[in-house]
């Protein structure tokens, strides 16, 4: 389990999508946040029934991220450390074997 901060979202744009919800595409986290891009903040291990401690973290919220080489990672966005035990359970937390596809698609959607 990783913790990474949450991403500065446009304030111009956030209000934009508060007064207008039918025009443009909504920004939030969970379409502005990728790991792959973000600093890490801190980073935990989770016991064997899933149970992870974060001791010294700032009282904030973080985005969570779940991940293990070969079964991919997860997301849970705007965590706040006193309230992540009961949003990463097992259920929320759990990861796949990851699949390789080759080839090149044939259609497009």
């Amino acid at each position: 389990m990783a913790l990474y901060a949450l991403v500065e979202l446009d304030t111009m744009v956030v209000r934009l999508n508060r007064e207008f919800p039918v025009v443009g595409i909504p920004i939030s986290q969970a379409k502005e946040f990728d790991h792959r891009l973000a600093k890490q903040i801190h980073q935990m291990k989770t016991k064997a029934d899933g149970a992870i401690r974060g001791e010294g973290i700032k009282k904030e919220s973080y985005n969570l991220v779940a991940i293990k080489k070969g079964l991919g990672w997860k997301y849970l966005y705007e965590v706040r450390v006193m309230k992540w035990a009961e949003k990463a359970n097992a259920e929320n937390t759990m990861l796949h074997q990851e699949i390789e596809v080759n080839g090149t698609p044939t259609s497009s959607w």
